[in-house]
């Protein structure tokens, strides 16, 4: 009887290990890319690549995840270039978005033309973005997820997603703000920060006295949703640690294809649904004054 379990438990793993053979279990373990040699040390963003958040003290981004490009799935880019642009005509211009941010897998198999497909879509929200706000530089970041490894994807990604970078960050705050806000863009495509960039970023936001918002694919932790989060419990509980001393105020994550997460007391940790199959992104709003950040999960 132990043995059957055991068998079917093995047939079971290897049955999910190689469930898409487009990718092929070396793709599927993450090995094609070591997060150490992407991500050793933190790039700070110029001027020019700092988005315009106005003149209050309270506006809003918007966050999405897995869009997968190349996916075999019907997509639903016009919709959500529908809402984006009806959300910057908004009365309420602290809930028009004053940048974006894709939380990873932007491809699905780390294909050029992949990459391709996605910038599509994004150069057009810039568009819609400089027209809304009438200036020349909006932006939308990205952060690298696992699809954006699989068949050597990194070397597309790298060349192909702004801002090219896959650990960095900027500071920002209202020109009628005191507050800056500093937002840290981590690379956990690997399921891991890996050993040196858990260390930069431990000296990183233990040195900036900020208010933080951190956005990385894989989720810490969020509640526990224990197949989707990082393995590594030292790693989660030092990074939780982390947020929690240094004054982080909300991380946003993705990987998991569905809404869920967690409140610490002092910050959340929320994992945003899949963009591709669930057709879902989140209304981030920052309030300076009060160093206070909102959520509000939306369907297009």
């Amino acid at each position: 009887m132990k043995k059957s379990i055991y068998v079917k438990l093995f047939l079971f793993l290897v049955s999910l290990i190689l469930c898409s053979c487009k990718y092929g279990l070396y793709s599927l373990l993450f090995n094609e890319d070591d997060v150490d040699d992407r991500s050793s040390s933190l790039t700070v963003l110029s001027s020019d690549d700092i988005p315009d958040v106005g003149d209050s003290s309270l506006y809003s981004f918007v966050v999405f995840t897995d869009p997968h490009f190349g996916a075999s799935a019907k997509r639903y880019d016009d919709e959500f270039l529908t809402w984006y642009e009806n959300q910057l005509c908004l009365s309420d211009e602290s809930l028009r978005p004053r940048f974006a941010v894709c939380l990873g897998d932007c491809a699905d198999s780390g294909e050029s033309s992949e990459y391709d497909d996605y910038n599509s879509v994004i150069n057009k929200i810039i568009e819609l973005g400089n027209e809304a706000f009438s200036i020349s530089n909006y932006h939308v970041y990205s952060t690298i997820g696992n699809h954006d490894l699989y068949n050597n994807g990194y070397e597309n990604y790298k060349k192909k997603v702004y801002p090219y970078k896959t650990y960095y960050k900027f500071s920002v705050c209202s020109s009628a703000g005191e507050k800056y806000f500093t937002y840290f863009f981590l690379d956990s495509a690997n399921g891991t920060l890996g050993d040196e960039q858990l260390d930069d970023f431990a000296e990183q936001i233990k040195e900036d006295s900020n208010p933080k918002i951190i956005f990385t694919h894989y989720p810490v932790y969020a509640g526990g949703n224990i197949l989707m989060t990082m393995q590594n419990t030292t790693e989660r509980n030092l990074l939780l640690t982390l947020f929690e001393k240094y004054n982080a105020k909300e991380v946003l994550e993705g990987h998991a294809h569905k809404n869920y997460g967690y409140d610490y007391g002092d910050f959340e940790e929320n994992v945003t649904a899949s963009y591709l199959y669930s057709r879902q992104c989140r209304l981030v709003t920052v309030n300076e004054d009060t160093e206070e950040v909102s959520t509000a999960v939306i369907d297009f």
